[in-house]
Order: C-alpha cells, then structure tokens, then sequence
C-alpha cells in the first residue's frame, strides 16, 4: 500500500485502474497506523542532513563527544545569545557582533566563531584543553 501511495503520490498523479483495484484489495488487511507511521518518518531529510553535519564536524574529549548541538548551549551561552529546543529540535543565536569586525572571510569568521563556541563549552563542560584529542 505504501509503494502504491508513493508512486501514485496519494493517487493524484497518473494512477491507474490497476493501481486503484490493488489498494482495493490491499485496503481490508492493511494496518493504517503502520502506513501512516511509514508514509510520515519522524525523521526528515533535513534533520539527516543536520546529523551528518553533527558527526562530520565532531570532537571528542576523553568520553565526551561536542558537535556544537545539544541545550546545552542555552547555559554556556546565556549572557551572548540565546538557544532552545526540545527531543526533536534544537537551535540557537549568537550574534557574531565583534567577530564580524575581524575579518570578511566566511570561512575564517566561522572558524573563529567555531573555536570560541567550543571553547566556552569545553569550559561550561569543565573539560581543560590538555584532555581534547
């Protein structure tokens, strides 16, 4: 039923009788809250692409991992920016503020910024510079 759905995209694009007489069938013994579960992932491609990111870009520190994600950037940042979210999502600001007066390179501005925010939360962590690896 979820192949049918998918290619027909709910049946508004160029279903045909066959299509319609097999979700007919298919219709008596099909469990709805499992396609609706597998038609509607919990999981986006953004938030994929987000994760990516998160393991492409991590750190690890003794049996710390910092990717620059988590809440717990709302408590080292506090007094700059501000960050939010729940189980699913989370985000941030940090106004870039003096930073942007250093350079106009976006790639030395985000190592800069980069640098600082793991700086401040190694120390919100209480990680010291000599356990990073």
């Amino acid at each position: 039923m979820v192949a049918i759905r998918s290619d027909t995209l709910d049946f508004l694009r160029g279903a045909t009788h066959a299509e319609y007489e097999a979700a007919g069938f298919l219709q008596e013994t099909v469990d709805d809250e499992m396609v609706r579960q597998i038609s509607t992932p919990s999981v986006s491609g953004a938030t994929l692409d987000a994760i990516s990111t998160a393991i492409d870009n991590r750190m690890t520190t003794g049996a710390i991992l910092i990717s620059h994600v988590g809440n717990l950037l709302r408590d080292a940042f506090a007094d700059v920016g501000s960050g939010g979210g729940h189980h699913d999502v989370a985000g941030g600001q940090i106004p870039l503020g003096i930073f942007a007066d250093y350079t106009t390179d976006d790639q030395q501005l985000l190592d800069i910024v980069e640098r600082v925010i793991t700086d401040r939360l190694s120390k919100g962590l209480n990680i010291s510079e000599d356990e990073e690896s």
